[in-house]
C-alpha cells in the first residue's frame, strides 16, 4: 500500500484526485491545504508520493518540495501546474524536479492516475 500526500487548496480537485487514487488501489491518501500543513504532515506520515499544486496559499509548490527535501523527504514528487508548456515556470520546474514530475492542468484523469502509479512503481513502492 502506497502512502500519498496530496497538497492543494482547491477542495474540488482534492476530492476528485483522492477518489481516483483510492479507486486505483489500497492507498493511504492524506491531504493538506497548504505547504505549512504538508510540512507538518511529512515527518510522521512519510509519504511515498507527494502530489502538490504549484500555486498554494502560503508557499509555491517548488519551495515546498525543496524544503521537504532539505528535511529528508526522499519520496517521489508530482507537481501540478496550470502554466502552459514552455512557460518559464514549467521549464524551471522540469529542470529542478525532472520532466516526469511535472504534470500540466487540465489533465485527463485516467492519464493522471497512470502517471502517479508509474512514479510509485519506479520508486518500487507498488512491487
Amino acid at each position: 500500500m502506497a502512502r500519498i500526500l496530496l497538497v492543494d487548496d482547491d477542495d474540488a480537485i482534492v476530492r476528485l484526485l483522492k477518489l481516483l487514487l483510492l479507486e486505483d488501489g489500497e492507498h493511504d491518501v492524506r491531504t493538506a491545504e497548504c505547504a505549512r500543513d504538508a510540512l507538518h504532515e511529512l515527518p510522521t506520515f512519510a509519504p511515498d508520493l507527494l502530489i502538490t499544486d504549484y500555486r498554494l496559499p502560503d508557499l509555491d509548490g517548488l519551495t515546498l518540495v525543496q524544503t521537504a527535501r532539505q528535511a529528508g523527504y526522499q519520496g517521489a514528487v508530482l507537481m501540478l501546474t496550470a502554466s502552459a508548456s514552455g512557460d518559464s515556470i514549467v521549464e524551471s520546474l522540469r529542470t529542478e524536479l525532472g520532466s516526469e514530475s511535472v504534470y500540466l492542468k487540465p489533465f485527463d484523469i485516467d492519464e493522471f492516475v497512470d502517471h502517479a502509479m508509474a512514479l510509485l512503481d519506479r520508486a518500487h513502492v507498488l512491487e
